[in-house]
């Protein structure tokens, strides 16, 4: 049409709306060979000169892109118009006539999501470690200066802060996020409510300021709370979440003061630094294993390191078993 050739169409919309109805061309029905064969005899050679020129203007004037341009500016500038409902007919036609998103594309999306979440919670992470950090200097200036509630109230923030940073580089691995971390945070710091039976005193100031930290405050505690969570919470992460959080609670522990990680009277004490790269050990190995060992879709036992001690008993319970039958035989 742009070189000037009549159209001769048939009269479905699209091509009826191109050739106006048979104002810059010819219309014959869908299927009507006589039709067809009429209207290319309408166009009598006297006509073809005028009616290619027309085609051409009309081509000009509403069908090329400097027109459809001209249309998508004014249907923004103005969606009530006549020109705005029909681009916004035909940007619905475009989306229905769309190919469907394969399952090769929704993968890649979730892949770049996840990545995302992944750096958010990077950064997160990051922000809480400085946080600890933060809380920490603060527990050691309320330490010089004897204001004992203050010292035992950064202490335990220091804490949860330092559980957060810790557990939150696995958390977009795991399957109940929020709870991951909730739990993490929360064993940061329930593991010194040993220091009411220790103390064998509610007073805060007296549970936060013995001289030696309690036995409890040991690899074995985090080994048997880990095992408990994996028993009474299958399948929902939540000893990785414990291991995390006490895990972090007993490193900081080695750096203000010390404690007993393996022997009830041997206190083991270390400088900031080296506490501070095992603290970043210990957040590095939680997101590998959420990463790689962790599997959300066993219906139970997703932790079986944790379920080691488990492993142990049936093993011992089956010698014995055996043993028994032997002597019996």
């Amino acid at each position: 049409m742009s070189c000037g050739c009549i159209p001769i169409v048939t009269n479905i919309p699209s091509f009826a709306k191109i050739a106006e109805k048979g104002r810059y061309g010819r219309v014959f029905p869908v299927g009507d060979a006589q039709a067809l064969a009429s209207a290319a005899r309408s166009v009598r050679a006297d006509q073809r000169e005028r009616l290619a020129r027309e085609v051409q203007a009309h081509v000009r004037a509403a069908l090329s892109f400097a027109a459809i341009y001209h249309d998508i500016v004014a249907t923004r500038r103005d969606p009530r118009t006549e020109t705005g409902v029909q681009y916004l007919v035909m940007i619905d036609r475009t989306r229905r006539m769309s190919p469907p998103t394969t399952s090769r594309t929704r993968s890649t999306r979730r892949g770049v999501a996840m990545v995302h979440r992944e750096r958010n919670g990077l950064a997160i992470a990051f922000g809480f470690g400085l946080l600890a950090l933060v809380f920490d200097q603060l527990c050691e200036h309320f330490k010089r200066t004897g204001r004992k509630r203050f010292e035992a109230l950064s202490d335990g923030a220091a804490h949860i802060a330092t559980g957060l940073a810790v557990s939150l580089p696995a958390a977009p691995f795991v399957e109940h996020k929020r709870r991951f971390v909730v739990l993490s945070a929360l064993s940061a710091v329930t593991i010194d409510l040993d220091h009411v039976v220790a103390a064998r005193s509610m007073k805060l100031i007296r549970c936060m300021t013995m001289p030696t930290r309690p036995a409890s405050h040991s690899v074995l505690t985090v080994s048997a709370i880990s095992y408990v969570a994996e028993r009474f919470w299958p399948g929902t992460q939540s000893a990785l979440a414990v291991t995390l959080g006490l895990g972090s609670h007993l490193l900081r522990d080695l750096a203000t003061g010390g404690a007993p990680l393996f022997l009830p009277r041997r206190i083991i004490e270390l400088t900031r630094p080296p506490v501070a790269l095992m603290m970043f050990m210990l957040g590095f190995f939680g997101r590998w294993y959420a990463r790689r060992q962790l599997d959300p879709s066993r219906p139970r036992r997703s932790n079986p390191v944790v379920l080691a001690p488990e492993v142990l008993v049936v093993g011992s319970r089956a010698i014995r078993a055996v043993r028994r039958h032997d002597r019996a035989a």
